[in-house]
């Protein structure tokens, strides 16, 4: 492995942006967001895309996906060498390109093991992969470019992967940050979960208005009230024109979510039970 201060002779990988690339026309910038690149030169292959650039602002980039973390919390740091079973050649720990961060060139690199290569991952142990050995590499085939077809693709935090340990025979948390890279999860930030729950009812939904009527109902609102749709209208219309969010919203990107809690005290007015009726096999909750 060489880099720019290193000369390197025959046959050459390169592997996101460098001098070399650019003597060949090839720079991360011309990419689209999500973009990707593997390209065949008569003296190198190119593996390249739209990058994350480390600057202090963009380490400072915040976002909420359904787990309410931030995009840095999504740049894991692993021990490398060790999580891939050779901890002799442990040089410290390395981070991952965030999932919601532009890494154009790990995809190509892994679409070019897959493609060119036959690797396959099932899974993130050893036993769950698939890794042909030959003594020589022989790569035919036309250039790719590409991105892929679903901008989102990151539905589970950490949080949420626990049920599938055992199928994976209990793998550690570094082994699951890599096989995320691997299956190419991410794309652009996204968030959901609750935005209407007891507290933000109690500090932004707290008009009297729309409150939603009858016992119990005090952590709830009327979700049939026009004065309440105007409300979620002109916080959402706020947040894309530039707007600070209230404390308890969510929203990044071009995604505001609208999500009520988790309890079924609906509204007892008249407008809203007519609406619920409509439903079929509407509950009595």
């Amino acid at each position: 492995m060489r880099t720019d201060q290193e000369k390197a002779d025959g046959q050459r990988i390169l592997a996101g942006e460098s001098e070399a690339t650019c003597e060949l026309g090839f720079r991360g910038a011309d990419f689209a967001p999500q973009e990707y690149g593997i390209a065949f030169q008569p003296q190198a292959m190119i593996l390249i895309g739209r990058d994350w650039i480390d600057t202090e602002a963009n380490r400072r980039a915040q976002g909420r996906d359904i787990g309410s973390l931030t995009l840095q919390s999504f740049r894991q740091r692993i021990g490398y060498w060790k999580t891939v079973g050779y901890p002799e050649r442990s040089v410290g720990e390395m981070e991952l390109p965030g999932v919601y961060d532009d890494h154009g060139t790990c995809c190509a690199a892994y679409d070019f093991l897959e493609r060119f290569c036959g690797v396959r991952w099932y899974g993130p142990r050893e036993v769950n992969i698939v890794r042909p050995s030959r003594k020589t590499l022989t790569i035919r085939g036309k250039d790719v470019r590409r991105s892929p077809a679903l901008k989102h693709r990151n539905a589970l935090s950490m949080a949420s992967w626990p049920f599938m340990q055992k199928q994976w025979d209990i793998p550690s948390a570094p082994e699951l940050y890599l096989y995320w890279r691997r299956l190419r999860l991410g794309g652009e930030p996204w968030t959901a979960n609750h935005t209407i729950f007891p507290q933000t009812v109690k500090t932004v939904f707290n008009d009297p208005e729309y409150q939603a009527q009858g016992p119990g109902r005090s952590s709830q609102i009327c979700y049939s009230h026009p004065e309440l749709v105007e409300r979620l209208v002109r916080e959402a219309r706020d947040f894309f024109g530039g707007k600070p969010l209230p404390e308890g919203l969510k929203a990044i990107g071009d995604c505001f979510a609208i999500v009520p809690d988790d309890n079924a005290h609906w509204c007892a007015c008249d407008r809203y039970q007519a609406l619920r009726a409509q439903g079929k096999d509407a509950d009595t909750g």
